[in-house]
């Protein structure tokens, strides 16, 4: 009879413990969702009040806008935008709006959505790769809040949220352990805009790993082509659509465009060696992450995302001729990242004070020194920002980068005092040829100089203080 009792007694306990933890759970679930209606409320309501804001390619929107009112489908064949395929035809959609909605107003819709499936699959992300039941809504929210976000689609009517949350899906798709439709969804990304390509490594390690046959590499090209055929079938050139993305590449002649990479310090009298020199560099880069990230024992889903985002900063911090807005996808991993690590919190936060000085800089490029003087510090940080994740992805330790971001801003301010004290109010950049003006070469060698030591002084620190057993894990 004792023993009935104590049986009934635990089972009480079970049901008990059971009863608290769906009722856990739902309180979780209630605050979860109220995080995300608020965000998403809060989110929607930025991009109402952005909506007539003018975005920077203004001129080309309104170039493109009024060829869709005047020719019609038929501006389709006469090349609509610059953009591949896909992006036409959602620019073309939105003209059909003209009666109901002003023009940026309508072409900011494009990405709108995109945006919001780029929150979604954070949130996923999130979910599968930690137990916590509120942090998938907290990562939601950073994203569709997120500065980089709101600058890109709100106020610039980018569309680099299109290919970004493609990526997202792909990523996604391997953490799974499902190489084909990681693949498929690459392919997707890549329709909409080559620099999808930054993900390129991520893929071809899952063909170095033989979770995927290289044969379905081939799924990249043909997604590409169907998306194509209505622009086929309304009489436009083929040799046009194949070499939209040659078109993109010499659409301007600089080696950045407020990038956050050391390119930007590069005198543009080198563009054409510059060009040659990148594209190897970038493509050796790539092949030693794949042949890295491939010799993973073990894809956790955390591993997955930390060599996503490492891969998606990496590749445009090393190509020559990147805009300051192609670190978006990297932007959002890392804010992926940081809510499946905590401790890399401080480094995401770095990643959109980043991104916010270049964007920020652009806009204010013709008004503040900002724009003069923003992209080249940006660039300090990233490149630190990048060494940062390269080590946590390859030792599994935490880098405290705080001391190098610390001797970046300092050796940043030396080189401003001694541009000015020598009368320039330009950098390198903007300098004559590097040969004709030695002393922006000395000094861009010095700032080189200067965070190799302040990298190698912090990570110095570091094992000092792991000898003395307060090391970072």
């Amino acid at each position: 009879m004792d023993k009935l009792n104590l049986g009934a007694d635990q089972a009480k306990r079970w049901r008990d413990r059971a009863l608290r933890s769906r009722r856990g759970r739902l309180s979780h679930n209630v605050v979860s969702w109220a995080i995300i209606g608020l965000a998403l409320a809060a989110g929607l309501a930025v991009r109402f009040l952005a909506r007539d804001y003018t975005p920077t390619d203004a001129g080309l929107f309104i170039q493109w806008y009024d060829l869709g009112l005047s020719a019609g489908a038929d501006s389709l064949r006469q090349g609509l935008t610059n953009y591949a395929p896909l992006y036409s035809y959602a620019f073309y959609a939105i003209t059909l709006l003209h009666d109901w909605l002003p023009i940026f107003a309508s072409i900011k819709l494009i990405s709108l959505p995109f945006e919001l499936g780029c929150a979604v699959m954070a949130y996923r992300l999130v979910a599968i790769s930690t137990d916590s039941l509120t942090r998938p809504a907290w990562a939601f929210a950073a994203v569709w809040l997120a500065p980089s976000v709101i600058f890109n689609g709100a106020l610039w009517a980018q569309a680099d949220a299109i290919w970004t949350f493609f990526i997202m899906v792909s990523l996604h798709a391997i953490c799974q352990g499902r190489p084909l439709r990681a693949t498929a969804a690459f392919a997707f990304a890549v329709s909409i805009k080559l620099q999808a390509i930054f993900f390129g490594p991520m893929i071809f390690a899952l063909v170095l790993r033989r979770e995927l046959h290289w044969a379905w590499l081939a799924l990249v090209p043909i997604v590409y082509a169907l998306t194509a055929v209505p622009l086929l079938l309304l009489g436009r050139s083929i040799l046009d659509v194949l070499l939209v993305y040659q078109a993109q590449a010499e659409f301007f002649q600089e080696l950045s465009k407020n990038a956050a990479n050391l390119w930007i310090f590069v005198p543009n009298e080198f563009y054409h060696a510059g060009v040659v020199v990148g594209l190897v560099l970038a493509a050796l880069a790539g092949l030693a992450l794949s042949l890295r990230v491939a010799r993973e024992a073990a894809w956790t889903p955390l591993f997955v995302i930390l060599a996503a985002a490492v891969c998606l900063q990496l590749m445009p911090w090393a190509l020559p001729k990147m805009h300051e807005r192609y670190f978006y996808a990297f932007e959002i991993s890392m804010m992926v990242a940081a809510f499946a690590e905590p401790r890399l919190t401080f480094l995401a936060l770095v990643a959109q004070i980043d991104a916010l000085i270049a964007y920020v800089g652009v806009d204010l490029n013709d008004h503040s020194g900002l724009g003069i003087w923003g992209p080249p510090f940006a660039a300090m940080i990233n490149t630190v920002l990048l060494v940062a994740m390269i080590r946590r992805l390859t030792t599994a330790r935490y880098f405290d980068a705080s001391p190098a971001f610390m001797a970046v801003i300092a050796s940043y301010v030396l080189w401003t005092l001694v541009v000015a004290g020598a009368g320039r109010d330009r950098m390198l950049t903007y300098w004559p040829a590097a040969k004709n003006d030695i002393a922006g070469l000395s000094a861009f060698l010095l700032i080189l100089s200067l965070v190799s030591s302040s990298i190698a002084a912090s990570s110095w620190i570091i094992r000092s203080r792991r000898k003395r057993g307060g090391g970072v894990r």
